[in-house]
């Protein structure tokens, strides 16, 4: 079987398709874990992370990764049309993202009246950083292909600065933004379920457990409890 052959074409094809799942698979779980992280943190309840499955912490960042993967084929067909010239633009575009960025961040306090505007600022600004995450990913991976490591320093701090802070701080500012969301009872998206005649608001539901909230006034008197999955299917 030579070297260029259909089969050994297909089996490489068929490795990288492996390898690149096994980085979705780990990246979404690195940021979903912090995402995670952040939510319950915000709600007081921290120790409901444990309860998580790995596969439950991946399925959070389903649209991070999404994005990511996304603006990196992008940028990969974009650079191989017009490959240097178009890569220094790419390296614009990130030092752009990384301050833009850290501005809608810094800006946060100004919105904590606001549940659902911060929110939404900070939706933003997570999917702006995946779009910068995949496009360094392009530029990272067409430089070490042609073995040039020719980055100027604005934007190899930029690609540092990315990585840190949109795979651990965004995704972690995300959950929390979105817990305070949540727990608002005017904009909180949480199904509806009701035990007991009861009614609560389904948090989280794994393949055994499940969180409720019951929403006080003014967040004020929230209660949690965790109860079987079948318990609520069973319930009227």
């Amino acid at each position: 079987m030579t070297k260029d052959s259909p089969s050994n074409t297909i089996l490489n094809l068929l490795t990288q398709l492996a390898s690149l799942l096994v980085l979705a698979y780990g990246l979404g779980y690195y940021i979903g874990w912090h995402e995670a992280d952040g939510y319950y943190e915000k709600l007081g309840i921290r120790w409901f992370v444990s309860l998580l499955t790995p596969y439950d912490l991946a399925r959070k960042s389903i649209d991070f990764i999404s994005i990511i993967f996304s603006s990196s084929l992008i940028s990969f067909y974009l650079i191989l049309n017009n490959k240097h010239e178009f890569l220094l633009k790419l390296q614009r575009i990130i030092s752009f993202v990384s301050g833009f960025s850290l501005i809608i961040y810094s800006l946060r306090g100004f919105f904590d009246q606001y549940p659902k505007t911060l929110f939404e600022l900070n939706k933003f600004n997570y999917y702006l950083i995946a779009i910068a995450i995949g496009i360094v990913i392009s530029i990272v991976v067409t430089r070490f292909k042609e073995h040039d490591n020719k980055i100027d320093k604005a934007s190899f701090f930029s690609m540092i600065y990315i990585f840190l802070f949109g795979s651990w701080l965004v995704p972690y500012c995300f959950g929390g933004y979105m817990a305070v969301r949540d727990i608002t009872p005017s904009t909180t998206y949480l199904s509806k379920v009701k035990i007991n005649n009861i009614e609560w608001r389904l948090v989280e539901a794994t393949n055994e457990k499940a969180l409720l909230v019951f929403l006080g006034k003014e967040n004020i008197g929230n209660k949690f409890k965790v109860i079987e999955t079948k318990d609520i299917e069973t319930n009227p």
